[in-house]
């Protein structure tokens, strides 16, 4: 899912595509977080805060290329953020 997140970050796409590919997208970004909630507990804190910079900048990243087609990103980077900042 990461690689396709990837792609996303680097290709160029018309409006049309990114329309395409926006809620497929957040869908992925959904998914890696419910993979992460449930064993951000033992997770090693050093390697949980990585995971944390380098999904939230990828996720950033993303979001960004996407804004154009007006799906609400937030919300999934905001529940990964948390979900390996402070695991419950």
């Amino acid at each position: 899912m990461h690689d396709a997140l990837r792609v996303l970050k680097f290709a160029n796409f018309t409006l049309e595509e990114q329309r395409l590919f926006a809620i497929p997208a957040r869908t992925a970004m959904r998914n890696i977080t419910s993979s992460i909630e449930g064993r951000a507990r033992m997770i090693p804190q050093k390697m949980r805060r990585s995971l944390e910079r380098k999904g939230s900048r990828l996720f950033n990243e993303v979001a960004e290329r996407l804004a154009s087609t007006g799906i609400d990103f937030q919300p999934v980077i905001e529940s990964y953020q948390q979900d390996l900042v402070d695991p419950s």
